[in-house]
């Protein structure tokens, strides 16, 4: 259930208050490429900040398409045709490979002229960073949810004012409220589905994809993995 994002601070000005320079990042980052070397093919690229577990997720939603023309195109359009400077969060320690995917996000925007730096950080310090909004303008997270619904990922992450969003798109704060406030299972689905709509087309985040855990298990254990990541000890027994 968990999902690592490249999540935009839109609330500071700068480079990424303007959607049109996140649009660009979007498009300039190679995940496919990233996914098949960084992480060895370990994760499901996702188009929202829901896997095909949560409830509220939309399949017709797709990640944004690789294309560093049209970065670039962007990128002029928002008036800086000639690059910007830009400085990516990452924390160093916490999983494997964050460290390695912010720098390959980096190499990637730097080929389309954004002069892109990695800073990577202690986790508390780094969590210290994100309560307190200072990860931006473009940071490295993950976040795993066991409620299984769109809420416990969105309200959390993205609505406005709460303690781990960066990001304001009133559009989105009203779909989220709604969905807080609706009990009919339906209705909520397509609350979720057109918040999440409202986050690609906003570009809330640069990408998303869904973790692959990876165990070692002695054959004579008995033993599944749980989607939400728990070790249910008193689950496990030996193989007669």
């Amino acid at each position: 259930m968990r999902v690592i994002f490249m999540a935009f601070d839109n609330l500071k000005g700068g480079p990424s208050a303007d959607k049109r320079f996140r649009q660009a990042i979007a498009h300039a980052i190679d995940l496919d490429t990233i996914i098949k070397k960084v992480l060895e093919g370990n994760a499901f690229r996702l188009g929202s900040p829901l896997t095909k577990n949560h409830f509220g997720y939309d399949p017709a939603i797709k990640p944004y398409e690789y294309n560093p023309e049209t970065a670039k195109k962007l990128l002029a359009e928002a008036g800086y045709a000639k690059g910007a400077d830009l400085v990516i969060n990452s924390p160093n320690g916490r999983y494997l490979n964050d460290k390695d995917i912010a720098e390959a996000v980096a190499g990637d925007l730097r080929k389309v002229g954004i002069n892109a730096s990695v800073k990577t950080h202690e986790w508390g310090t780094y969590m210290n960073m994100t309560y307190g909004h200072t990860a931006g303008p473009l940071y490295l997270l993950g976040w795993g949810n066991t409620t299984f619904d769109a809420d416990g990922s969105l309200f959390a992450l993205l609505r406005t004012g709460q303690v781990l969003s960066s990001f304001t798109n009133s559009k989105l704060d009203g779909l989220l409220d709604q969905g807080q406030a609706t009990m009919d299972q339906k209705k909520r689905q397509k609350i979720y589905s057109d918040a999440c709509k409202v986050i690609k087309e906003d570009v809330a985040w640069a990408f998303a994809y869904q973790q692959m855990d990876i165990y070692g298990v002695n054959e004579r254990v008995n033993w599944k993995a749980c989607t939400d990541e728990r070790l249910v000890v008193f689950e496990m027994s030996f193989k007669r």
